[in-house]
């Protein structure tokens, strides 16, 4: 069984980037992708040290090296939750996957392990750098004593497997309720969304009124300690108190072990229970209606769509929650930010905050790849290029554009910014929107993933989705790192260039899309 789960485990990794369609294929354009996409990872981590060594960094000059565990905990609690929670239903009841290996003489139970072990081990990568970059900030700008490296170390491997399995739980119960509704898909939307309701909720409850900048992260790191104790216990124990980091070593492998056991028991049910459809007995021949080719397209475009729960919450989640957060910053415990920062030094930053977070899982990075092999079919459909590719687009300017204006009407309000920062606040997050729409299609025909076994490989995996949250955040790093060198008075000239940039870019890249022919996209 232990060579099954090893076997399965290195496929499944092997097929995250598609290291094994590289190695094989004879095709140089593969190899390069693969290049490409390590080298996309690479940055990213680099943002994520940089990131996590920054924050500690603060904190000790701040005199909070008590609370550094805390914050560990936290970031990487909230990164192990919030990317494993969406995936971790397909990815562990992929009825692709179960048909394919049920069928071969392997156990159940080594199925199940292997998927566990694919996303424990996404996650402690992220786990590990976090840790690692915390650790020799410290080593470097504070003693403390050898026993705190040593278990901070340890802990790189437990951290993420608390929140991991809590996210699968989370999932699960929702594949569980939501397996034999007639509208199964309709279903997993609402009750993701309703959970992600109650997430902000409660976080938002727990938040207090600070009265200085500083306090806001110790407001958010205590806020989190009240919703997940472990956090606090892990804290305890790295500062000396041995039981409570017992206890937290304890309760994350206890639940994640009964989970795993839970899951292995009832695998098969649950993927039979995924397999199977509700057939409505009264369908009834109605009036055919004629459409427009790009009306037609749209229809069916948005038919696709929201016939997949993953598709829906991993990327229109992202602009529901550009909103949640413009609330949260405008009406909320971070409103102090309100009073403890002059409103003449957001007004630079925010449209372009805002137009990172809109760009970060724009639906079009995955509109071809969702396809897969059923794309010989729009193959074969009598249609122009350039309806599908304006169907395809304008799916996500159905999201994105609503998200981004009633975003700036609500910081807005909130900030009160002047007639020429509120145009801007209006029309660069816009021009975001049309640039990460468009540039994210041409990502996906560039580099498409048409063969897949889950949804939520391509939609969460697929190397033009990585590409354009790199991209994203380069857009948005290099006008915020030339207002900073050169100066906010400098601001507004930066902003308007940034705007004229990325309009050309849009427009030479939906240039470039008309260009194409469709039988093109298979053999990009």
């Amino acid at each position: 069984m232990i060579k099954s789960v090893k076997l399965l485990t290195w496929l499944s990794l092997s097929n995250f980037l598609g290291i094994n369609e590289a190695k094989f294929s004879k095709d140089k354009k593969k190899k390069r992708q693969l290049g490409t996409m390590i080298f996309a990872y690479a940055l990213l981590g680099l943002l994520l040290i940089f990131y996590t060594g920054l924050m500690a960094y603060s904190l000790i000059m701040f005199q909070m090296t008590s609370i550094i565990p805390m914050y560990l905990a936290t970031i990487i609690s909230l990164f192990a939750f919030m990317f494993t929670v969406f995936r971790a239903g397909p990815e562990l009841f992929s009825v692709k996957g179960y048909e394919m290996l049920i069928v071969l003489p392997v156990k159940p139970a080594a199925i199940v392990i292997s998927r566990f072990l694919t996303l424990y081990l996404v996650d402690m990568v992220i786990s590990i750098l976090a840790t690692a970059t915390v650790l020799i900030v410290c080593a470097i700008s504070v003693s403390l004593p050898p026993m705190f490296y040593i278990l901070m170390a340890l802990a790189a491997f437990i951290l993420p497997l608390l929140p991991m399995t809590l996210s699968m739980i989370v999932g699960t119960v929702i594949y569980a309720l939501t397996s034999r509704m007639r509208h199964k898909n309709i279903m997993q939307i609402v009750f993701s969304m309703a959970f992600l309701a109650l997430y902000f909720f409660f976080m938002q409850k727990t938040n207090e009124d600070p009265n200085v900048i500083v306090d806001i992260l110790t407001v958010v790191i205590q806020a989190f300690r009240k919703i997940y104790p472990p956090a606090f216990w892990f804290s305890e124990g790295v500062h000396g108190n041995l039981l409570m980091y017992l206890l937290f070593f304890a309760v994350s492998f206890g639940i994640f072990f009964l989970f795993a056991f839970l899951v292995g028991k009832f695998f098969g049910k649950l993927c039979t229970s995924l397999i199977s459809q509700a057939a409505k007995r009264n369908y009834v021949m109605k009036e055919e209606k004629k459409k427009s080719t790009f009306r037609a397209c749209f229809f069916r475009e948005r038919k696709r769509y929201f016939s997949s729960a993953v598709y829906v919450m991993n990327t229109a989640i992202g602009y529901l929650m550009v909103v949640a957060l413009s609330c949260m910053v405008a009406f909320g415990g971070a409103s102090a930010l309100n009073f403890t920062i002059p409103t003449e030094l957001i007004a630079p930053f925010a449209p372009f905050a805002m137009g990172m977070f809109l760009n970060f899982s724009p639906t079009t990075t995955s509109a071809f790849s969702i396809e897969g092999k059923c794309f010989w079919l729009t193959q074969t459909l009598p249609l122009r290029l350039k309806d599908i590719i304006h169907a395809k687009l304008i799916i996500n300017l159905m999201f994105a554009l609503p998200s981004a204006l009633i975003s700036t009407a609500i910081l807005a309000f909130a900030f009160r910014p002047n007639v020429v920062d509120l145009i801007v606040w209006i029309v660069l997050p816009v021009i975001y929107v049309l640039f990460g729409t468009v540039l994210g299609l041409f990502l996906n025909v560039k580099m498409p993933m048409m063969f897949w076994d889950s949804e939520a490989q391509v939609i969460k995996q697929g190397k033009a989705v990585m590409m354009m949250m790199l991209f994203a955040l380069l857009s948005v790093l290099v006008p915020i790192v030339l207002i900073a060198l050169i100066g906010i008075s400098f601001a507004l000239w930066i902003s308007l260039a940034t705007a004229a940039v990325l309009m050309i870019v849009t427009l030479l890249l939906y240039k470039k899309l008309m260009a194409m022919r469709l039988n093109d996209l298979m053999q990009a």
